[in-house]
């Protein structure tokens, strides 16, 4: 198994953390939460141009917090994983309690499993 150093760790942190540090791309994780979409769903719903909702998953794609397939001329995201979902679900607890009221966003339930690296 290799080793991960901690400036690798800490490159890919600061990645996921500027992959959500823009609201629209926290909406788009949390569209995805709900289920697998092409981009023009996910742009529709988001309420974005189809070329900035490209541009907000590529980002999010390279933190590799989604994953594409291609079925025909379509491009299907996903979340890649569970933890993806888990992240949300800890940004929206922890705002939640810094600001003392109860989001309205509602995420799926999800099942915590041991950490097993990096894919």
């Amino acid at each position: 198994k290799p080793t991960i150093t901690k400036s690798y760790l800490y490159e890919h942190v600061a990645r996921i953390g500027k992959a959500i540090s823009s609201p629209k791309r926290l909406e788009l994780i949390e569209l995805l939460a709900q289920g697998e979409k092409t981009v023009e769903t996910l742009a529709e719903q988001a309420r974005i141009d189809m070329r900035l909702a490209s541009a907000h998953l590529r980002a999010l794609r390279e933190a590799r917090l989604v994953e594409t397939r291609r079925e025909g001329k379509f491009i299907w995201y996903q979340l890649a994983d569970q933890r993806a979902l888990q992240l949300m679900q800890t940004v929206h607890q922890l705002f939640a309690n810094q600001e003392c009221f109860t989001l309205a966003i509602s995420l799926p339930k999800i099942v915590i499993k041991p950490f097993d690296g990096f894919k």
